[in-house]
């Protein structure tokens, strides 16, 4: 139900009579303009049922947009996946490549270094050797002379028991 100007000031000069002029002023400046439409009880109830329809379809445009994204993440992590496998095998078949040529090298390096060594320990065995030989004759020599010595004195203790006895 709408009404009109004259109706809403006779309705304010009504409530300026009844209640006061201010309290007749307040209740007027609270109700709305006389040019507004209210909304009825049926216009909420028929809002609401279309807002309800319309958050059901973006519901369902949200629920599938979700699940197409969904797919393509799982789809994309799977190709990072299979991409990063292979890069991880490359990369220790690399690797292990890479182990390989330089046991091999170090191989070389250390067979390098043995035959360097190799005259030395030679010249170090010989010298070894030859010291063993001359410390042998010597002491062989020594020993030789212990023997004569000793001979030598008990030959004589022998012959000075002769002498004396």
């Amino acid at each position: 139900m709408s009404i009109t100007e004259p109706q809403r000031l006779a309705l304010h000069t009504a409530a300026r009579t009844a209640l006061g002029d201010e309290e007749g002023d307040a209740l007027m400046a609270a109700l709305p303009p006389s040019n507004t439409e209210i909304a009825t009880r049926q216009d909420v109830e028929h809002l609401a049922d279309a807002t309800r329809g319309d958050l059901a379809r973006v519901e369902t445009g949200l629920r599938g947009e979700i699940e197409r994204v969904e797919t393509g993440l799982r789809g994309d992590m799977q190709h990072l996946e299979t991409g990063l496998r292979g890069d991880m095998q490359n990369l220790e078949t690399g690797l292990r490549s890479d182990m390989q040529n330089l046991e091999t090298s170090l191989r070389g390096e250390i067979r390098e270094v043995a035959g360097r060594l190799k005259p030395l320990e030679d010249r170090v065995r010989a010298r070894i050797t030859k010291a063993s030989d001359d410390l042998r004759d010597e002491l062989t020599r020594r020993i030789h002379r212990s023997e004569l010595r000793t001979t030598g004195v008990i030959v004589l203790a022998f012959v000075a028991d002769r002498a004396l006895g």
